[in-house]
């Protein structure tokens, strides 16, 4: 049975004046879709996530994480949840278990206010990145039958882990 799959952020300093900052700070090192690129789509949730989104926006061509983050910033509360919508590219398999196709998949970044629902991001993290559900990513520990060395893109956040290990902006030490 698949299981969602999230990635969870904790800051020291995050604040209502420092969310978009470190949102965008997370966005930009992430590998959008190259077919698809940027962010899709924004939402605004007030209070709680069972109440209506006040805001709506749907980006085609995908905006830049800036556009976006500039039109969510307008509306900053410390009870408010932003989701940004984009694409990153996932090897996924067709029909035959032999045959894999790179294709672009939806990816979510949640920035919650200290004070969306009830303090959520206590336990779920200040940013959040949704992959949804865990079933396109296979157990390390099992072979996978013609699928690219790089399937699931473990070289990738291989790679980028080392990389985020020696970058030393002020961003990421605040981060730390």
């Amino acid at each position: 049975m698949a299981d969602s799959l999230y990635f969870s952020l904790w800051f020291s300093d995050f604040s209502t004046e420092s969310m978009f900052m470190r949102a965008l700070a997370v966005m930009r090192e992430f590998p959008f879709s190259q077919s698809r690129p940027g962010i899709t789509a924004l939402a605004l949730h007030p209070v709680a996530w069972t109440e209506p989104t006040i805001l709506e926006e749907q980006f085609a061509p995908g905006a830049l994480p800036e556009e976006a983050a500039a039109i969510a910033s307008g509306l900053v509360h410390e009870d408010y949840a932003y989701t940004f919508e984009a694409n990153w590219d996932l090897w996924k398999p067709r029909q035959s278990p032999a045959e894999w196709i790179l294709e672009p998949s939806i990816v979510k970044f949640i920035v919650r206010g200290e004070e969306f629902e009830e303090g959520e991001a206590k336990t779920r993290g200040d940013i959040e990145i949704d992959f949804g559900l865990d079933a396109p990513f296979p157990a390390a520990t099992s072979p996978i039958r013609g699928a690219p060395s790089d399937s699931c893109g473990q070289r990738y956040f291989a790679l980028r882990h080392q990389k985020a290990r020696h970058v030393s902006s002020p961003e990421t030490k605040a981060a730390r």
